[in-house]
């Protein structure tokens, strides 16, 4: 509930800000989709397949703050709500502040989820709290190039019994994205980050990269990525369970889009979650539908 009034309030706010001198009316976005996962707690005890509803919107806004640089306004949110385990739904609240000049920008932004649970064979769950910020950098480079390098941070703050799991986690990541054919895009990426929980055992370090490649060819939109990591418990104790614990994982994902009319798409999009660990109880393959409807109000 409370979710949904601050998002409410959001959108009412960068209404008002459209309607001041200078600012575009607003760009409006929603998307509902069904999902499915195969397993929604890999490596839980209590665990199992679930499918929910999830839906998302976002809201932009700009304008000239010098006759060079253009500043953007996004405000966004979601929630997602599961049939059989309905503890594990949540909701989300975000927003992003960008400001542009040639093919230079810059942007900062932060994302609140106030409740997601981790586990589902645990009393509650081990409920957390998430805050998470962004700032990057993105640049538009010759021969239809472009970079974009992001530093990140997530912090975790969990429920009193499960304190020894607090976290914080900086990351960098890097993206390198080429077109060359108008409706063909590649990239690449890659990114590094550290989680420093308050319990050594916890606390792990992560690589990983990928690529994939988008196609728009009129009225259609296919996407396929493809992204590998391995994680790293170096700082577990001889008698912690996560000692010497190594995990490598790899992710495929796929989307298939066709625009019904202006501003109205069609989607179903497919996820597949492959980990190898060295703890056995953590190795798991998690497969994923999606189907649903976008649409799009385009502003000014």
């Amino acid at each position: 509930m409370v979710g949904r009034i601050m998002a409410g309030a959001l959108c009412a706010l960068l209404a008002g800000r459209a309607q001041a001198a200078g600012w575009s009316s607003p760009e409006v976005a929603l998307q509902l989709q069904g999902v499915t996962r195969s397993d929604l707690f890999p490596g839980s005890t209590l665990t199992g397949p679930d499918r929910g509803l999830q839906g998302e919107f976002t809201v932009q806004t700009a304008t000239r703050a010098a006759p060079a640089l253009k500043l953007g306004l996004e405000g966004r949110g979601g929630a997602i709500a599961w049939n059989r385990f309905s503890f594990a739904s949540y909701g989300w609240l975000g927003g992003e502040l960008t400001l542009r000049r040639g093919g230079s920008q810059l942007s900062a932004g932060a994302e609140w989820t106030p409740h997601r649970v981790k586990f589902g064979d645990d009393a509650g769950g081990a409920g957390f709290r998430r805050l998470e910020g962004t700032l990057g950098w993105r640049q538009s480079l010759p021969a239809r190039t472009r970079l974009r390098i992001q530093g990140t941070w997530t912090d975790d703050d969990y429920e009193t019994a499960y304190d020894a799991r607090d976290a914080f986690t900086p990351g960098l990541a890097g993206q390198l994205s080429w077109r060359p054919a108008e409706p063909l895009t590649l990239h690449g990426e890659a990114g590094v980050e550290r989680t420093a929980a308050a319990a050594a055992k916890y606390s792990h370090a992560e690589r990983a990269a990928g690529g994939g490649v988008q196609w728009r060819p009129g009225a259609w939109r296919l996407e396929a990525a493809v992204r590998s990591g391995m994680r790293r418990y170096e700082d577990a104790g001889p008698s912690d369970s996560n000692f010497r614990r190594r995990d490598q994982w790899i992710e495929l994902s796929g989307v298939v889009g066709r625009t019904l009319r202006s501003g109205l798409e069609l989607s179903a999009g497919v996820g597949l979650l492959d980990q190898a660990s060295s703890r056995l109880d953590r190795n798991y393959t998690v497969s994923s539908f999606q189907l649903g409807l976008g649409w799009t109000r385009a502003g000014d």
